[in-house]
């Protein structure tokens, strides 16, 4: 699905091409971002796929992974410097 958001700081982790971004709290530009979509088929498709795209770098597997690897490392390094 396409992505419609406010320009927030908590939503930076969403890529400027995956979205259309309106100025924080500008719900008359939020619904005119959600019209231009719903009026241009062809972008929401290429904002659709950017989204999703964007999204499989935030699945649980993947988040999973990446905790289990931090938190391997961080073992290691403990266990090796009890070997010290």
């Amino acid at each position: 699905k396409p992505v419609v958001c406010f320009d927030l700081p908590q939503l930076e982790w969403i890529a400027g091409d995956a979205a259309i971004r309106v100025p924080p709290f500008d719900v008359p530009g939020l619904a005119a971002a959600v019209g231009l979509l719903a009026r241009d088929p062809e972008r929401r498709a290429v904002l659709g796929r950017r989204a999703y795209a964007l999204s499989r770098d935030h699945d649980w597997d993947v988040i999973g992974e990446q905790y289990r690897s931090l938190v391997s490392a961080l073992l290691d390094g403990r266990r090796q410097d009890r070997g010290r």
